[in-house]
Order: structure tokens, then sequence, then C-alpha cells
């Protein structure tokens, strides 16, 4: 008769507490499951951020730089990954996104190897900008898989649960790489990164590809999430069913959002009707209609501005607490990181 070791059970009930947290907020184990794997992609790049931020004080003394080329190599990760993130929509739009989101976060550990054998600042500058190519599918996937994971009803409530692996993973890249360079070296805050990116690489990988346009939506309380393949996907006539009970919308009949804009009385922009369908258009024609919208505009300038603020406060937050309260670095990323 076999027993559990003294305190198996113990060590394992926060995990399981989280885990059950999770499936009642994602709508069944299913939903858990997508939901739980995407925060852990997003939480990745978010120890990493941490990662960076715990070693200042190391990397300062290591290369003989300062806090502007701390900077700078925040910098080039967010500029990087800017610039890259529209061709990496538009290949996100086209490809597998499981497969390439899963192969992009196993490049992604082989990086942040090669970051943490980094024998000159220009080096560790080289291989961050790398970094920044990299983790540029990383949001565009989250957000596409996102769409065609979960349904309309409940995706900010699942999308809000995936966005906070970002806020863990950087509290835990603070916990973890600062007191890994304080009692090690500054190398070990990096490698040990690369560690549980090459298995969730794994896990994403094995994730199943869903449908495009919302035939692969798991229902709430769903125990196993279907492929594409697995549903069998065909394009449904319109008024016809759609293989789930639910009649397919008539191109005829207004949508959700026209209704509710006839509603509220609010009158198109007639220069940004579409009146031809977008999925044929090249790149820069999207892009060109995308930045004529003024709320894109706003909410991308928003954005941009916000990141850059919050990342600056995060990245420096340990060198200020350990010169203005005079504390280690062992109590300081602790106090930052997860509570």
């Amino acid at each position: 008769m076999s027993r559990s070791l003294p305190g198996a059970g113990t060590a394992w009930r926060p995990l399981l507490r989280a885990r059950a947290v999770a499936v009642d907020v994602a709508g069944g184990p299913a939903r858990a499951r997508v939901a739980l794997t995407l925060a852990a992609v997003l939480a990745v790049n978010g120890a990493d951020t941490g990662a960076i931020s715990a070693t200042t004080n190391n990397l300062e003394r290591a290369f003989g730089i300062g806090n502007t080329q701390i900077g700078l190599l925040l910098t080039v990760v967010s500029l990087t990954g800017a610039v890259l993130t529209l061709p990496a929509g538009v290949l996100i739009d086209r490809t597998c996104r499981t497969r390439l989101l899963g192969g992009s976060i196993a490049a992604w550990a082989v990086t942040t190897v090669v970051s943490g054998a980094a024998t000159s600042f220009v080096w560790l500058l080289i291989s961050r900008i790398a970094l920044g190519a990299v983790t540029a599918t990383a949001g565009p996937a989250v957000a596409s898989l996102t769409g065609d994971y979960i349904p309309a009803a409940d995706r900010a409530r699942v999308y809000g649960l995936i966005l906070g692996g970002d806020l863990a993973g950087t509290g835990l890249g603070y916990l973890v790489s600062g007191d890994l360079s304080s009692v090690t070296t500054w190398r070990a805050a990096f490698w040990w990164l690369a560690v549980p990116s090459l298995v969730l690489a794994w896990v994403v990988w094995r994730l199943p590809e869903p449908a495009r346009g919302g035939s692969s939506h798991i229902a709430a309380g769903a125990t196993e999430v279907r492929s594409e393949q697995d549903i069998g996907v065909t394009e449904p006539g319109a008024g016809s069913d759609d293989g789930r009970g639910r009649r397919a919308p008539d191109p005829a009949e207004p949508g959700l959002a026209e209704q509710a804009l006839s509603r509220s009385n609010v009158l198109p922009h007639k220069a940004l009707v579409l009146r031809e369908d977008p999925t044929s258009w090249p790149a820069w024609r999207a892009l060109r209609y995308v930045l004529r919208v003024r709320t894109n505009l706003v909410i991308i300038a928003a954005s941009a501005l916000g990141y850059f603020f919050f990342n600056g406060l995060r990245s420096f937050a340990v060198i200020f607490a350990t010169g203005h309260y005079g504390i280690s670095k062992l109590t300081a990323c602790p106090a930052l990181g997860p509570r």
C-alpha cells in the first residue's frame, strides 16, 4: 500500500486552488486550459522584463554601463517588437498559430540563453534585439487565439485572466532572478527562464489549432479543446444551421453592432465604410485604413505611453528601492514581486 510523502498534499494545495479559480472564472476545464496556457505565454515575456530589472546593478558592474544603457536594453525589445508586430500579425492570419507561437517560444528560450552568455554590452544588446523580434508574435497570436477559442459574451473575463499572466510573470521574474543574481551570478537570472520556456513551447505546440471565425468556440463547462479538424468546419449557408443548433447569420440581416448603432443614432463615417472584403487587401492598404480611424490612433498613443511609463517604472524599481531605502536586493526583489 503506497503512502504519499508528508506535506505533499499541502505543497500542491495552492496550485490546485488556483486551478479551481481559473476553471470557475474561465467557465470550464477546457477554457481554463486555454486561458492558463496563453497567460503563461505572456508570463514568460513579463519574467524577462523582471529579470532585467532585478539584475540592473549586476549588469552595470559587469559591463561598466549606466542607467541609460539599462533603459536601452529594455527599450530595444519593445521597439523591435512594435516594428515587427504588424508583419507578424499578417503571418499569424495565414499560418497555424499554435505551431508558430510554440516555435517562437522555443526560439525565445534559445535567445535567453544567448543573452545570459553575453561577454559585452553589444552582445547583450544584439541578443535583446533578437528577443524582441521573436516575441513580436506573442501579442497578435494570443489575441487571435482568444477570439477563436472564447465566445464574445465571455471573452473579456477570460482575456482578463490571460492578461494577468504578464503581471504574474513580471513578479516571478523579480523574485527568482533577483535572488539568483544575488547569490550566484547575473547569468543564472537569464538561464533559468529557458527551462520553463521550453516546456511551455511544447505545451503550446500541442494545443489544438482552432477554426477561424468562431466555429471552435469552447462551450461553457467543456472538458476538451477541439481542433479545426475535429469539428470539420464547413461554410453554412445564410439562415442555415451551423451544426451546433444555431442559425448562421444572414448577410442581409443587420448585425449586433449595426443594431446598436441604429439605437444610438450614430451615423457612419461615409469615407470609412467598407464596400468590399478587406481580407483580400495587401498589408499596406489594411494598415492605412486602420490608421485613418481616429479612435484607433488615440488607443495606440495611449497604449504606447502607458506601456512605456509602467515599463520604466517597474524596470528601475529595484534601483530605486536599493538606493533610496538602503535595502539589499534580496529584500527589494521579493517586496516588488508576487505576494
